[in-house]
């Protein structure tokens, strides 16, 4: 997927940047715009027809860059920060050519031409191959959205807050999975979304609200690790947090505005995800309170007693249970009444454990009596039971 991918996304950041340079050598002015006082001037000026909800705007010009952190484990943080590095400076030039052609074109208005500024200031010979390299590439970025789907899905389904799904490792590395119940989530939510708003610039508000809630749920959850993970004092966790939460905030308050134009599918969406992972985790509590635990010793006792019962007969001769005790050193109750109402010669208790070692068979053997507790330890490739 690299290999095809990876050549497009090269040429359609290299034409960005190279176009843009172009203009941005004919008005360097442009540069100006990396002054902070220049926007704030802007922000309370009398030009500023939008007041402070011309923030919600700007902060589009920074999406992408949420991306990152959930591609680093499908991708490695390596490549992510050697792609970046060309990807941050192509994608500079191309704002900073559209500013410079659009101040050499004050009465452009994309109502009046009906093209964005970005095909806008291609040459006439290079649009038709730009608008095809940005449809490619278009394509090619909705992978962020897949694979940090799937990222998500695999970490909140071991954490037990979704229904077991069917996993496929396609590389060597934990990271890299993908869920196919999820793809056809994805395929389907997409598909609604278009048909309700028809349009991708109608999209817009759902988009830039949905990303600036992830970005300070982000600085939420660095604080939180900051003073209760790495246990660090709270100054040091404001320190840290406190500048990204007060300018976040700053854009959330900026899109509230953009709730009612398409923001509630997002809200929708995030209160539909949470509904389900709360019943999950609810289900995974429940199940938890029900069981109950035996220790191995006493039901291998009970067993004993139970197959020196001459009047009951032989169900088999190996009767196998699975079992969720990675220790080996408890059995559920239910499984040990099961044991006990059926008499056999031997008790098999399975447990199936996971490691990070994506091949590696390994299993542990305990023999107590009539009962044999067999622990597997696979590889996250192996294929394994659902239990």
């Amino acid at each position: 997927m690299g290999s095809a991918f990876g050549p497009v996304m090269i040429v359609y950041l290299m034409v960005s940047g190279l176009v843009g340079l172009s203009w941005l050598v004919r008005k360097p002015m442009v540069l100006l715009a990396l002054d902070p006082v220049m926007g704030l001037r802007f922000l309370f000026s009398g030009s500023n027809l939008a007041g402070f909800a011309v923030l919600s705007v700007v902060f589009l010009a920074i999406t992408g860059a949420e991306a990152l952190s959930a591609d680093q484990g499908q991708l490695g943080r390596g490549n992510i920060r050697v792609a970046w590095g060309l990807a941050l400076v192509c994608i500079l030039l191309g704002y900073f050519g559209q500013g410079a052609w659009m101040l050499q074109h004050p009465g452009f208005t994309v109502t009046a031409e009906g093209v964005a500024p970005y095909f806008a200031m291609m040459p006439e010979w290079l649009r038709p191959i730009s608008v095809l390299l940005a449809l490619l590439a278009g394509i090619i970025a909705s992978q962020a959205l897949i694979t940090a789907a799937f990222s998500l899905a695999a970490a909140a389904d071991g954490l037990g807050w979704l229904p077991r799904m069917r996993t496929v490792y396609p590389g060597d590395t934990k990271g890299q999975v993908c869920i196919p119940a999820v793809d056809v989530f994805l395929c389907v939510a997409c598909v609604g979304v278009m048909l309700h708003f028809k349009s991708s610039s109608a999209m817009e508000a759902a988009y830039g609200l949905a990303l600036i809630v992830a970005m300070l749920m982000d600085t939420f959850m660095l604080w939180y690790w900051i003073r209760h993970v790495a246990h660090r004092a709270a100054w040091m966790a404001w320190l840290a947090c406190g500048p990204f939460a007060l300018l976040e905030l700053a854009f959330l308050e900026a899109s509230l505005g953009k709730f009612l134009e398409g923001g509630y599918i997002t809200v929708a969406l995030a209160g539909l995800i949470l509904f389900c992972l709360r019943a999950c985790i609810r289900v995974r509590g429940l199940e938890r309170v029900r069981r109950r635990m035996i220790r191995v010793d006493h039901l291998s006792t009970m067993l004993e007693q139970a197959a020196s019962d001459e009047n009951r007969d032989y169900v088999a001769d190996q009767i196998v249970w699975l079992t969720p005790d990675p220790r080996m050193g408890m059995i559920n109750r239910d499984v040990a009444v099961s044991m006990i109402r059926r008499k056999a010669r031997m008790y098999w208790a399975v447990t199936v454990t996971q490691t990070n070692d994506p091949d590696s068979v390994e299993r542990d053997v305990k023999v107590d009596g009539r009962l044999v507790r067999l622990r597997f330890k696979l590889g996250f490739k192996v294929p394994r039971p659902i239990s």
